[in-house]
């Protein structure tokens, strides 16, 4: 189960997958029981032994040129869409959200690493 677990999370990385600790214990438990392991649970010291087996570690909030937001197309978009997308709504359901932020199963922006690969990525 756990280099099924490691696979698992080379798979998603390589796809440019954020992967943080409630995903990968999610998933652990769910590969255990597919294993017919059903009372298996990945409490946090398995969690934190199966981590330095496979050498992965806390990298923390990642940069880089793959992760950066293209300024230029969005604000394109911003100018030639919005008016045309919200002309259909009357002034009671527009509403003014550029400083709320609007979270609902948002992505982390950290994530772990494998530590050889460290080197590789920007820390902020």
């Amino acid at each position: 189960m756990e280099d099924g677990l490691y696979d698992w999370y080379k798979f998603a990385k390589l796809r440019g997958v954020t992967v943080i600790g409630p995903i990968l214990r999610q998933k652990s438990e769910q590969l255990a029981q597919q294993m017919g392991y059903d009372d298996f649970s990945a409490i946090e010291g398995w969690f934190h032994r199966w981590k330095v087996r496979y050498g992965l570690e806390w990298l923390g909030k990642v940069r880089g040129e793959s992760k950066e937001a293209d300024g230029k197309a969005a604000n394109a978009w911003t100018e030639s869409n919005v008016a045309e997308s919200i002309e259909k709504y009357g002034p009671y359901n527009v509403h003014n959200a550029d400083e709320t932020g609007f979270y609902f199963r948002a992505l982390s922006d950290a994530t772990y690493v494998e530590k050889r690969a460290r080197s590789d990525l920007k820390v902020v």
